[in-house]
């Protein structure tokens, strides 16, 4: 039988431990070097070190504003679909199917209460109820710049890391982030994708003014270029489109003809951000720099909400709505307020 010569021990551990463990360097950098070259002109530098990172993001949780901002992103670029809860503040909510994808668009259908299908394609968006399909301008531009606001005030912001939940079933870290006059909104972030789970803001004494949640995700959807495509009219339910003139200021949207007004009064650190003008309604949109409050004038109020009066109305795929019948038209205040402060701007409609 063949045998192979012996070697003394001394002479194989010198071996194994002078060149084994060159080689293996030698060899690993010769293959990270390799995926350099081919993958960095493919997904850039900031996909490769995502990928090098990967591991890392859902073994451990991550400082506050890094959390953030990786939400910020994963909302730009991820697809999914989800069933989504959002409860305003009566404890009234609403429930829809949510689809996204980055290229095509956003399309939430409501379930409960009414069936109002709303998409927005980033350049139009529409709205499929019983009576008619309204066309109008997209609201993703508005809402991408609202991110990138929000991106550069988290230096400026208070931030803390409140631990972790389980949310439609994947692990979440919350996020909670101080608020402009008091008050805080958390987030729970995704730990493997980013994406934002759940929303909870809560008011200065602890009250919860809204929260929004995913009853489950789904993260390899069926997507399809139907689902973003702009509806068909059908006899009785007939196209309209809104024209929309948008001002910087109230007075060049009323040396322009616009019947506006604004609020006698406004929560603390709120600022016109702009003036929209259509056949329907006239809006003043207010910031605080993390919130935003729209003061709508309508010109001819649906009878659903005069049929409810005055008070928080449901507002299928919008969430929260405060109808108030001012002095000289009606109004609907749109924003993150407690009831009190909704109160106050109305009276100074009156």
């Amino acid at each position: 039988m063949y045998s192979s010569p012996a070697v003394p021990r001394s002479a194989s551990v010198a071996s194994d431990q002078r060149f084994r463990p060159r080689a293996a360097r030698r060899n690993v950098g010769l293959l990270a070097g390799y995926l350099v070259r081919k993958t960095l002109p493919i997904i850039g530098a900031g996909g490769v070190l995502l990928i090098l990172m990967s591991g890392a993001w859902a073994q451990r949780p991550q400082p506050a504003r890094i959390l953030l901002r990786r939400m910020i992103q994963a909302e730009q670029s991820r697809a999914f679909s989800a069933r989504e809860i959002i409860t305003r503040e009566d404890g009234k909510s609403i429930e829809q199917n949510v689809k996204r994808d980055p290229r095509r668009g956003v399309r939430r259908e409501v379930i409960r209460p009414g069936n109002d299908i709303l998409i927005d394609n980033g350049k139009r968006a529409w709205r499929l109820s019983r009576r008619q399909v309204t066309e109008g301008e997209s609201k993703q531009p508005g809402a991408q710049q609202r991110l990138r606001e929000l991106l550069g005030k988290l230096n400026r912001v208070p931030l803390t890391l409140q631990g972790q939940d389980i949310v439609a079933g994947r692990t979440a870290d919350i996020v909670s982030l101080g608020l402009p006059g008091g008050g805080t909104r958390r987030f729970w972030i995704d730990r493997e994708t980013g994406l934002r789970l759940k929303t909870e803001e809560k008011s200065p004494d602890g009250r919860v003014r809204s929260s929004a949640y995913y009853l489950s995700v789904d993260l390899r959807p069926q997507l399809s270029d139907a689902d973003f495509a702009p509806p068909v009219s059908a006899p009785g339910r007939p196209l309209v489109k809104e024209k929309r003139r948008t001002f910087p200021t109230l007075d060049e949207a009323l040396k322009a003809g616009v019947s506006a007004r604004a609020p006698g009064w406004l929560p603390s650190g709120y600022t016109l951000s702009t003036v929209e003008s259509t056949k329907e309604r006239v809006t003043l949109r207010y910031s605080n720099g993390m919130n935003l409050l729209s003061v709508a004038r309508l010109a001819n109020p649906p009878r659903r909400l005069l049929k409810l009066g005055e008070g928080f109305v449901p507002l299928p795929g919008v969430g929260q709505g405060y109808f108030v019948r001012g002095a000289d038209a009606s109004y609907l205040l749109l924003g993150s307020l407690p009831e009190a402060e909704f109160k106050r701007i109305a009276e100074s409609l009156r």
